[in-house]
């Protein structure tokens, strides 16, 4: 059973309310989902965004908060898509207790403290990475275009400061390509997908980590949002 949240609570674009009903990891519903308290149903009318089942965030008292992300089809939402792995969203902790506040509007979900992080790839490093795209990501972008002669890059990205959406471990064959890549001696290399108030989806940057510690910003990347 759904029971909607205060209409000047909830994004305008997203529907957004407590589940309490359960959530199978089957069509058959057959295998229940094991989920805590204080779960959300969020659902956007926006083009690229998913509907899904998402926990609370809760840090344990660690310097980590942690949430769950279960995409479900709109028109059975408690049902897991099964063709679709369960996400998890990290943030740091506030104080190595309290847990930032999470976002549910289509341009700003999860919120500015929360990404999607895989599971290959450290923490340490995410955050790492995380703030190396959020310094100079809108710089290197424009940059980039400016050496491309890539039409229209920068007004697709806009002016506003780029917000890291996932982290994963990139394909070693996407970072060697580059030229600099192969130059700098590079350890290891992550792709971080980014957004703004312009975008949602569909652009990433290779983030690579050089011999040094250093996080350097290497190349951006087309993908389907």
């Amino acid at each position: 059973m759904f029971t909607a949240m205060p209409i000047d609570t909830a994004p305008v674009e997203c529907e957004v309310r407590p589940f309490s009903a359960a959530l199978y990891a089957d069509v058959a519903k057959k295998s229940k989902v094991n989920l805590p308290p204080n779960v959300t149903y969020r659902k956007c009318n926006v083009p690229g965004e998913r509907s899904a089942v998402v926990t609370m965030p809760a840090s344990g008292g660690t310097e980590a908060c942690v949430f769950y992300e279960f995409t479900v089809d709109p028109a059975v939402p408690d049902v897991q898509k099964p063709k679709e792995k369960m996400r998890t969203g990290v943030a740091r902790s506030i104080g190595g207790k309290q847990c930032p506040k999470m976002e549910y509007g289509a341009r700003t979900y999860p919120g500015r403290d929360y990404f999607f992080l895989s599971d290959n790839v450290p923490l340490v490093n995410a955050h790492r990475v995380k703030e190396a795209v959020e310094k100079g990501g809108l710089a290197f972008l424009k940059s980039a275009q400016a050496q491309s002669k890539e039409q229209g890059l920068a007004t697709r990205v806009g002016q506003a400061p780029l917000r890291v959406a996932a982290i994963d471990a990139a394909k070693e064959s996407q970072c060697r390509a580059k030229a600099s890549f192969l130059q700098g001696r590079y350890s290891a290399c992550y792709r971080a997908e980014v957004y703004n108030e312009a975008i949602r989806g569909g652009l990433a940057i290779h983030v690579a980590l050089n011999k040094k510690g250093d996080y350097v910003l290497i190349d951006h990347v087309y993908a389907k949002p």
